[in-house]
C-alpha cells in the first residue's frame, strides 16, 4: 500500500490512531441498553446517544432515519417433554414464529442434523417436532423455510457451544430480506419455532437415540409494523481535489441479549472512526456515510435494505464499497476471516498484512451481516477474527462465539488487543478506499473464480443441461480476463500520475464492472429484489444456474416443471452470457479510446 495515499504517512503521525479507550467507554455505555430491539425504549436510547456523540465533531451531519418495517416480540414460550418422561425445558421463542392455541401443541419429536434439504433425506417429517442444530450451514431462517415445506409442526432450534452450555439463543425466522413486498409476505416460512440450549438438545438427542419422544409446546409472539430509529451521519471530504466516488460503513444497531460483542462493539469502533476521519477531512478524497442498522436482527436488514431502496440512484452513480462492522473483539479468536467481494481481495491483502501480519481467509460474500448491496453491485467487505477449526467444531460451528444472541454476550467476552486491531484493520481499510485517487479493485480474482465454477458445474452435472452455455460463459469470461490485464496497466500508471481526467475514467470504468458483474454472478435474484437471508445457493457456483440444476436433478422428465425449469435455466445462463459481454464491451471501449 502506498504511504503517502493521504499525503505523508497516510494522515499523518499518529493522527490515524484510534483510541481504545474512547472505544471501551463507548462499549459500556451502549451494552447498558440490552435487548435493544427495534421500537423499544433501548434503541431509541442508544440513538440518542450516538447522534449526540456524533453532532460534537466538527464536520460531520448526524441524523436519524425515520421509516416503517414489519418486525416481532416475544410474549411467551413453553416447551414440555411428555413422554417418555416429563420436563419442562427453558426455551425462547424464535419471533416470526406461527403462535399455538393457548393449550399448545403436541407431536412426536425427530433430529434433522444440521437442518438442511439433505437432513430430510428419507425421513416423514410431515406432523413431527423437528430438533436441529443451530449453525450457518443452514441459517436459521433456511431452517425454518425448509422444515415448513416438509411439512414440520413445529421446528426446534438447539443452541450452539460447549456440550454442556444451558445458554438459550434468540433469533428470528423471517427469511424475507427487509421490509417485505406483499408477494414476500407469502415467502415467510408458516411454522411454530423456538430455541432451546445445547445441553437441553444434547440431553433429547440422547432420549431419541434408543425410543419415541413426545413434546408440548406453546408459543406466542406479536408481529407488528413499527417506526425506526437508524442513526446515520456523512462525513464530506474538503480536499481541494474531491473524487466522485463515496464508501458506506455500517453495523448493526438493534441487538439481542447483552449486546456487547454483536454489536456495542462495533458500534463504539464506528464512533471513533468517524472522528478520526472528520478531522482529516482535508486528506481523505472522498465522502462516506455511516449508517447504524436498525432493523437488522428480527426485520432481517430492514435498516440497510430500506437504505438502499431509498437511495438507489445515489448509491448507483456513486457507492464505491460497503464496509460491515460487527463481531468486534471476540474473546478467544485467533484468525481472521474476510466475506467479500473477489475484486477487493488484492487491495485487503495489502491492508492486512501490513496491520495483522498475514492475509485474511478469503470467502465469498453471503446474504448475512447487512450485505444489502448485491443488487446495486456495489463490493462488500465483511472481515472477523473468529475461532479455529476444532474450537468451532466443538463448539456447535459458533463462529461468533457461544454467546451470541444470549445474555451471556457481555463485557469478559470482549479481548481489548483483538478489539485494538479489528478497529486499526476497518479504519485502514477506509484509509485506502478514501484517499487512493485510484479505485483499488482488481477484476482479476472474480475472473479466475469464475472459471473454477464452470469447472464445478461441469463435474456436478449432465453436460445436457449445460452446453453449450458453459462453454460459451468460459469463451467471454477468457476475454474479460485478457481486458482487465490491459485496464489493470492502465490503473497501475494512473496512481503515478496527476492525470485527472483518465484516473476518473478509470474509477468510472471500475464501478460500472460491480454493478454488471456482482448481481448477475453473486444473487439469484433481479438486481432490485432481495435473496432471502442465508441463501444457501450464494455458497455455490454460479448460484443463479446451480439453484436451477439442483431442481432438475430432483424432477421427473415426465413432469411439466421439468420443462418450465428448463425454460429458466436459459434464461438465467443468458444473463450470465450478457453480463460478460457488456464488461468485455466497457472494458474495450475505454480502451479504444485510450
Amino acid at each position: 500500500m502506498s504511504k503517502d495515499a493521504c499525503g505523508g504517512d497516510r494522515l499523518g503521525h499518529n493522527k490515524s490512531d484510534l483510541d481504545i479507550e474512547a472505544i471501551w467507554r463507548h462499549v459500556i455505555v451502549l451494552s447498558n441498553f440490552t435487548d435493544r430491539l427495534a421500537g423499544t425504549e433501548n434503541i431509541e436510547k442508544a440513538s440518542n446517544y450516538i447522534v449526540n456523540y456524533l453532532e460534537k465533531i466538527g464536520g460531520v451531519r448526524a441524523w436519524i432515519d425515520r421509516f416503517h418495517f414489519l418486525t416481532s416480540y416475544p410474549e411467551y414460550s413453553y416447551f414440555e417433554i411428555i413422554e417418555p418422561e416429563s420436563k419442562i425445558i427453558n426455551s425462547f421463542p424464535n419471533l416470526f414464529s406461527e403462535n399455538t392455541p393457548p393449550e399448545g401443541v403436541t407431536g412426536d419429536l425427530i433430529y434433522v442434523g444440521s437442518g438442511d434439504e439433505e437432513s430430510y433425506r428419507g425421513i416423514d417429517a410431515a406432523g413431527k417436532l423437528v430438533l436441529a442444530e443451530l449453525s450457518y450451514s443452514p441459517p436459521r431462517t433456511e431452517k425454518a423455510r425448509i422444515a415448513s415445506i416438509n411439512n414440520a409442526k413445529a421446528l426446534i432450534i438447539m443452541n450452539w457451544g460447549h456440550r454442556e452450555s444451558r445458554t438459550v439463543g434468540r433469533g428470528a425466522i423471517k427469511g424475507v430480506w427487509g421490509p417485505p413486498t406483499p408477494e414476500d409476505m407469502e415467502r415467510i416460512p408458516r411454522i411454530i419455532s423456538l430455541n432451546i440450549s445445547r445441553h437441553d438438545g444434547e440431553y433429547i438427542k440422547r432420549l431419541l437415540s434408543h425410543q419415541r419422544v413426545k413434546a408440548r409446546i406453546k408459543v406466542r409472539v406479536e408481529n407488528k409494523w413499527v417506526c425506526s430509529s437508524q442513526p446515520m451521519c456523512r462525513i464530506y471530504s474538503a480536499s481541494s481535489q474531491p473524487m466522485d466516488e463515496f464508501i458506506i460503513v455500517g453495523g448493526h444497531l438493534e441487538a439481542w441479549g447483552g449486546t456487547v460483542t454483536d454489536n456495542s462493539a462495533g458500534n463504539a469502533v464506528m464512533l471513533e472512526m468517524v472522528k478520526v476521519l472528520a478531522e482529516n477531512r482535508s486528506k481523505i478524497l472522498r465522502n462516506l456515510i455511516f449508517g447504524f442498522w436498525d432493523g437488522h436482527e428480527i426485520g432481517e436488514a430492514a435498516g440497510s435494505a430500506w437504505f438502499v431502496d431509498n437511495n438507489w440512484v445515489e448509491l448507483n452513480e456513486g457507492g464505491l464499497a460497503y464496509l460491515n462492522v460487527d463481531a468486534c473483539g471476540l474473546a478467544g479468536a485467533s484468525r481472521f476471516v474476510s466475506y467479500s467481494s473477489p475484486e477487493t481481495w488484492a487491495f485487503l491483502e495489502e491492508v492486512e498484512k501490513e496491520v495483522i501480519g498475514k492475509p485474511s481467509e478469503k470467502r465469498l460474500p453471503l446474504k448475512f451481516g447487512d450485505n444489502s448491496f448485491l443488487g446495486v453491485g456495489i463490493p462488500y467487505i465483511f472481515t472477523f477474527a473468529t475461532f479455529t477449526e476444532e474450537e468451532l467444531k466443538n463448539s456447535g460451528e459458533a463462529i461468533f462465539g457461544w454467546w451470541y444472541h444470549s445474555e451471556e454476550d457481555t463485557i469478559d467476552k470482549l479481548d481489548r488487543e483483538i478489539l485494538g486491531v479489528q478497529a486499526k484493520l476497518y479504519l485502514e481499510y477506509v484509509l485506502r478506499l478514501a484517499c487512493e485517487t485510484v479505485v483499488p479493485f482488481d477484476f482479476t480474482h472474480f475472473t479466475r473464480l469464475v472459471k473454477t465454477d464452470i469447472a464445478q458445474i461441469r463435474e456436478a452435472f449432465s453436460k445436457e443441461w449445460t452446453e453449450p452455455y458453459l462453454s460459451k460463459i468460459e469463451a467471454r469470461v477468457n476475454e474479460l480476463e485478457t481486458l482487465i490485464y490491459e485496464v489493470n496497466k492502465i490503473a497501475g500508471e494512473c496512481r503515478n500520475t496527476r492525470e485527472n481526467t483518465l484516473t476518473k475514467s478509470v474509477n468510472k470504468l471500475l464501478l460500472t464492472l460491480s454493478r454488471i458483474l456482482t448481481p448477475a454472478f453473486r444473487s439469484t435474484v433481479d438486481k432490485y429484489s432481495h435473496d432471502v437471508y442465508g441463501n444457501i445457493f450464494l455458497a455455490k457456483p454460479l448460484p443463479r444456474v446451480y439453484k436451477i440444476l439442483a431442481s432438475l436433478t430432483k424432477t421427473s422428465r415426465e413432469d411439466w416443471t421439468w420443462h418450465a425449469l428448463k425454460v429458466s435455466l436459459t434464461r438465467q445462463f443468458n444473463m450470465l452470457i450478457d453480463a460478460l459481454v457488456n464488461a468485455s464491451f466497457i472494458c474495450r471501449t475505454f480502451l479504444n479510446k485510450i
